[in-house]
């Protein structure tokens, strides 16, 4: 995107007002001097960027020509200018802007973008200490959702002071690990705090259940306190317990540490998980010795014996082939649920060699945990980390990226279509997952301790082992996929060896042989396989999930029927009926929330619209919950509008999608109306009025989710570019835009978009789609596919800048598709 330059010298500065202004966004940088004979900026029209540089340190607003000054909050910034003729002023991207033309409309909508952006701790932001930079430590989850987020605008340091989300949404997408089988990872497996307890850190799912949450059925050491926790050691010194860690050394062969007697039914531990750090190793030691190995004793087998052991070199989810000195802690989780030895069996004693020493080693280390534990991983993080790698890839065209990330993407497909099932079933299975099964309680008070483990970002929620969320997630992948394996076979120079995964017996081998042919080829057997195994002829809608017994669960899921609506799987029949039932005009007997209660939060409609008291993790005791009063029973998340306006628009109910996006803003109104600021925005509001509601967030359940952690809510003003403009990318080096004209506007638009590193205007009216303040280069390999909407016959033709576009023009039913060059320009049917 180009910078604009702006010179002048200190001697017109002090004598008259030099400003400069852009036709296309009415931009006006203005540069007078004041009383006290300093400089200052004023610039009109769009929320400014961050502040490089203030009046402490005016010397480096001439350093270079790279620096740009960005002004504060209130549009200006006073700075002495430096002892220099010239002063050169860089002012670089802008933060972007929504436009149409009702501009109270335009004025609420930009204030809601900026404040869910939480580019700073300005007022006018929810940006808060507990969650500072939105991008950073968010796990696998949030990958699909930041693509929307954060690829479409400049999300670089220069909007975002001190971060560059675009490089951190990069960073963390192939910082996460993919494990042998091919699971990716919910956050990095790093240390965890030295006096952290169980739960402190997500590793391959989320933080919990964790081995206290047991009821004592299962076991960890933390080593927090003073001592060894009853461990002992053999051919070992215990060098006693500080700072949260169990030192140990040795200098004799075969190091041995032993726990206490337990009593586990391995059941409810399917992983032993350890942080473990060698400070020294000795340097005679073999690859063969810098290994630990893990051991195990059960009721009917009170022995050590090799086949009762597992290595750090092959066993665990990301072995390690040979420990080394000196660096960081390593996480190791060891699937023991798969060992033959370990499966079914009651644990009665574990032991950890250090070192697999046959001869006398010196070494010392520190552990900082052991755990006997359940099994977190989620069936979402697969198919979102796949999607979002695409996508981006679609959108920036970074092949570089895509040549790192190809092997770990097909890793994580093959995991899908073998370890999940997707292969088999059409759908992902999580039964794969120990404990991802429902209910998790049986009523109240009985609690079935291991079961009911939450998927996704659906934490406390048992949804398995089928559910219709990852059932999605997998049919969006598949398209990503394909799409990626075409690109490569059209350009080998960017493929690679396809890699295999260990299958799901922990030791066969399985071959990625996929292609973009077979990838598609599977799309409408998983769109069949969707709509039988979760659509309900009874209540007219689809239900959430099946049990293992494999009844449907249907507690109305809104958001996951929302979901399904913004694809092709439901057909008409299906679409209304669903819709009826969210506009209040069919009522589902049974449902808790009927008619117009399902939109009663006004800004978002409810998650759910039935009571759920026993599906759930068998932690959560959901029967103690009133209605309403968690998210995901009866309340909701300002996200779960995004798919409100998405599902509409996608189904043709540009009226209902135009109503639920009035009553967010009106929602909007009267809060910011209120007087909240910063991270008290809502806070202050929903304090005031109990009675509509608590907020969730910050490690408290509560019905709504508006803010804290619930950093995707970004995308609710978001989708009027992502949906009302209709812009994406779902295949390489193809930008469309299919923008759809609310029922009240003339024209909608938005200024200062990103698009592989070109500028992306747009303003659409009735037949129009207009980019001409766009830096598109003419030329270019990309294409652009423009869809206009309307009832155009098929002697209509379509104009840039009054002369025929180049390209290919399609009708359909709802409206004229051009594929054509991309290029600014203004693109105008005209129906002959």
């Amino acid at each position: 995107m180009p910078s604009r330059l702006f010179t002048t010298s200190l001697a017109v500065v002090s004598l008259l007002s030099v400003s400069a202004a852009s036709a296309d966004d009415g931009l006006r940088l203005a540069v007078t001097k004041d009383e006290s004979g300093h400089a200052v900026l004023d610039w009109t029209g769009g929320r400014p960027a961050f502040e490089v540089y203030r009046s402490d340190a005016p010397q480096g607003l001439t350093s270079s020509f790279a620096q740009r000054i960005a002004l504060t909050r209130d549009r200006h910034l006073v700075d002495a200018p430096p002892p220099s003729a010239v002063t050169f002023y860089v002012v670089g991207p802008r933060w972007p802007q929504f436009y149409s033309s009702d501009l109270q409309h335009d004025e609420l909508l930009n204030d809601m973008f900026v404040r869910h952006t939480r580019s700073d701790f300005a007022d006018d932001s929810l940006r808060s200490a507990s969650w500072p930079v939105p991008t950073v430590g968010t796990g696998a989850v949030w990958r699909d959702w930041e693509i929307d987020e954060f690829l479409w605008h400049d999300a670089s340091s220069v909007n975002y002071p001190l971060e560059d989300r675009a490089a951190y949404l990069a960073f963390f997408a192939a910082y996460l690990p993919v494990d042998r089988f091919g699971y990716y990872f919910s956050s990095g497996g790093d240390a965890e705090p030295k006096t952290g307890g169980p739960g402190s850190a997500a590793g391959m799912g989320w933080p919990f259940p964790t081995y206290a949450d047991s009821q004592g059925l299962t076991t960890g050491w933390e080593w927090n306190g003073l001592n060894a926790e009853g461990w002992s050691s053999v051919n070992a010194r215990n060098d006693g317990v500080s700072s949260g860690e169990w030192h140990g050394s040795t200098t004799k062969r075969d190091p041995q540490l032993l726990s206490p007697v337990v009593s586990i039914d391995s059941f409810q531990a399917p992983f032993v998980t350890l942080e473990i750090q060698y400070d020294s190793i000795d340097i005679f030691a073999s690859p063969a010795e810098r290994v630990f190995r893990f051991w195990w004793q059960t009721a009917s087998e009170p022995t050590w014996t090799t086949d009762k052991s597992v290595s750090s070199d092959t066993f665990p989810m990301l072995p390690i082939a040979a420990l080394q000195a000196g660096v960081t802690s390593r996480v190791f989780q060891l699937p023991l649920y798969l060992h033959a030895k370990w499966a079914g069996q009651t644990i009665t004693r574990v032991r950890l060699d250090p070192l697999e020493s046959s001869a006398p080693r010196t070494a010392t280390w520190r552990l900082n945990y052991l755990r006997l534990t359940y099994d977190t991983r989620h069936a979402m993080n697969n198919p979102d980390f796949v999607r979002a790698i695409a996508r981006k890839f679609f959108w920036d065209g970074d092949t570089d990226y895509l040549k790192v990330e190809l092997a770990r993407l097909r890793q994580a497909t093959q995991f899908m279509l073998t370890h999940m099932r997707g292969d088999e079933l059409g759908i992902l299975d999580h039964g794969w997952f120990q404990g991802h099964d429902s209910p998790g309680l049986l009523g109240p008070g009985q609690p079935r301790v291991g079961h009911g483990i939450g998927n996704g970002w659906h934490d406390l929620i048992s949804m398995g082992p089928r559910e219709l969320f990852a059932a999605l997630a997998f049919y969006r992948s598949l398209f990503a996929m394909a799409e990626i394996e075409r690109f490569v076979e059209a350009n080998p120079q960017y493929d690679s060896a396809k890699p295999t995964v260990v299958g799901r017996d922990g030791s066969t081998v399985v071959p990625y042989l996929e292609t973009s042919a077979s990838l598609m080829a599977r799309v409408p057997i998983v769109r069949q396989a969707i709509h039988t195994q979760f659509w309900s002829a009874v209540t007219g809608r689809y239900g959430g999930w099946r049990t293992t017994a494999g009844e449907l669960r249907d507690y109305g899921a809104v958001q996951a029927n929302l979901e399904v609506l913004a694809t092709d799987i439901p057909d008409a029949t299906a679409v209304r009926s669903i819709l009826d039932w969210l506009d209040g005009t069919r009522i589902v007997p049974g449902d808790t929330s009927v008619g117009l209660d399902i939109y009663a939060n006004r800004f978002a409609p409810r998650f759910t619209t039935r009571k759920n008291d026993y599906d759930y993790m068998w932690s959560w005791t959901g029967y103690t919950q009133p209605w309403g009063l968690w998210i995901e029973d009866g309340g909701t998340s300002l996200l779960a509008s995004f798919y409100d306006f998405q599902a509409r628009l996608k189904q043709g109910d540009v009226t209902g999608a135009w109503s639920a996006w009035q009553r967010m803003l009106d929602h909007h109104k009267t809060v910011r109306d209120f007087g909240g600021v910063g991270a008290n925005f809502y806070r202050a509001y929903y304090a005031a009025h109990p009675e509509l509601g608590s907020l969730g967030g910050g490690g408290a359940a509560g019905g709504l989710g508006l803010d804290s952690d619930f950093i995707e809510n970004m995308l609710a003003p978001e989708a009027w570019f992502v949906a009302w403009l209709g812009v994406e990318s779902n295949e390489p080096g193809v930008l469309r835009i299919a923008p759809t004209l609310p029922p009240t506007l003339t024209q909608m638009g938005v200024r200062s978009a990103v698009y592989r590193n070109s500028r992306l205007d747009i303003r659409h009216t009735m037949g129009v789609i207009d980019t001409s303040g766009s830096t598109l280069r003419a030329g270019a390999t990309e294409q652009l596919e423009l869809f206009f909407r309307g009832a155009w016959s098929t002697h209509a033709t379509v104009l840039r800048d009054g002369q025929p576009a180049p390209g290919s023009v399609t009708w359909s039913s709802t409206g004229l598709t051009l594929r054509t060059p991309i290029a600014a320009g203004k693109f105008e049917v005209r129906d002959n």
